[in-house]
């Protein structure tokens, strides 16, 4: 069954995760698939680390970043070094937003 913006976007606010405005159905679908309902988290990188772990590895140190609550999120602090700012609905002003890699969880 093929879903529809509507459809997606109604599901995305019952589970109260943002709707961009101009959102196409693949933006809407990657939400669906990867979001999690609830606050997404502030993170700020420690400090350089070796044997950083994939998730962690993309991450500028003197960066705050925005992660929306998900798989990806929870990954990349289990990884140790990174920590969390606090919680919010939406990014900040002055974080950057990080959204859960298109292929994020797929077997290569």
């Amino acid at each position: 069954m093929k879903r529809t913006k509507a459809s997606l976007t109604s599901k995305l606010r019952k589970a109260n995760i943002p709707v961009p405005k101009d959102a196409s159905i693949k933006e809407l679908e990657h939400r669906a698939k990867h979001w999690i309902e609830g606050d997404g988290f502030i993170l700020r990188r420690f400090r350089q680390s070796r044997g950083i772990r994939d998730e962690a590895n993309i991450l500028d140190r003197k960066t705050i970043y925005w992660v929306p609550n998900s798989q990806f999120a929870q990954n990349l602090l289990k990884t140790g070094i990174v920590f969390s700012m606090g919680r919010t609905p939406a990014p900040p002003a002055d974080a950057t937003f990080l959204d859960v890699p298109e292929n994020y969880g797929e077997e290569e």
